[in-house]
């Protein structure tokens, strides 16, 4: 809830934009998943002889 009473006009139009920005980015953004919780849900790749960090580095 935005409070606007005994705002000037422009004070006005500045919580109009926020209010507005605010519900883009909960629009754009709805899980708020931080960069480590993202890294930890990855799947962990399987454990084998033949595995080339450099080819994986260079595809990833």
């Amino acid at each position: 809830m935005v409070v606007t009473t005994n705002l000037d006009p422009r004070s006005k139009k500045q919580v109009e934009r926020m209010s507005s920005f605010d519900a883009y980015v909960n629009e754009t953004n709805p899980t708020s998943m931080s960069e480590l919780d993202a890294y930890l849900e990855e799947k962990i790749l399987p454990n084998t002889v033949d595995f080339d960090i450099l080819t994986w580095w260079k595809e990833n």
